[in-house]
Parts: structure tokens; C-alpha cells; sequence
């Protein structure tokens, strides 16, 4: 895991085969957990939220301003890469600083999307 969330491609056997596959790897890797004991090699390379949803049984709350979420991103898509398009597009025009905070194996990542946000006023510290 520690390996493939920062590679640009992906060397493998195809399971059950003698056959070895090279993937590009462009994926987005999320990964849940309650206390992840993570080592040094994998922590280092994760984003930790930590989310407290101030309610015993969380799957119970309600009150939410988009109760099914994944239907409302659908139907409101071009809203909203319109509005990720605007944020890009300020960080463009405003000379497309890099943020100072770097993450290690993902530097240039940083870089850019601390400088995004910067520019948007979104404090970096509470993002990355």
C-alpha cells in the first residue's frame, strides 16, 4: 500500500495468472478506518481527518442540507466543477503561487493546491 499510493505505475501478477501487468496508476486511494495504527512508511504519505460527529450512534443523525448527497453532486455537476473551474482559474490569475508546505512524495501536489486555496482564502492548515 505504502508503495503503490505514490507510484506513477503499477507492476503486479494478475492473480491466478502467471502474467505480470503494468499499470498506470491514476487512482485516488481513500482508505476508512476507526484509530488506524499506520507505520511510519504509510502515515507519512496519508492525509488524517479526523471527523467527530458529536453523536453516539452517527448513522442515526439527520438534519443534513443535502440528505442524499451523491444524487445532489450529480444533479448539480455543472455547478460545481464551475465553482472548482472558478477556484483554478483565481490561483491562475493570481500568478499561480505554490504554498511554502510541502508533503512528502507529494510535493508538487501541495504546492499547488496549498497555493489554490491560499488564494481562495481557505486556511491550508485546516486543508492539508
Amino acid at each position: 500500500m505504502a508503495s503503490v499510493v505514490t507510484v506513477p505505475y503499477w507492476t503486479d501478477r494478475l492473480l491466478g495468472e502467471s502474467e505480470m501487468l503494468h499499470l498506470r496508476n491514476n487512482a485516488l486511494w481513500l482508505m476508512t478506518g476507526n484509530n488506524p495504527r499506520l507505520s511510519d512508511e504509510l502515515s507519512r504519505r496519508c492525509i488524517r481527518l479526523r471527523i467527530d460527529p458529536r453523536i453516539d450512534m452517527p448513522w442515526l443523525r439527520g438534519g443534513f442540507k443535502h440528505p442524499l448527497i451523491t444524487e445532489w453532486a450529480q444533479e448539480n455537476r455543472s455547478p460545481l466543477v464551475h465553482a472548482a473551474l472558478t477556484l483554478i482559474q483565481a490561483g491562475s490569475r493570481a500568478g499561480r503561487p505554490l504554498h511554502e508546505t510541502r508533503l512528502g512524495s507529494f510535493e508538487k501536489w501541495s504546492e499547488v493546491m496549498g497555493g489554490v486555496l491560499e488564494v481562495a482564502g481557505i486556511p491550508v492548515s485546516s486543508a492539508i
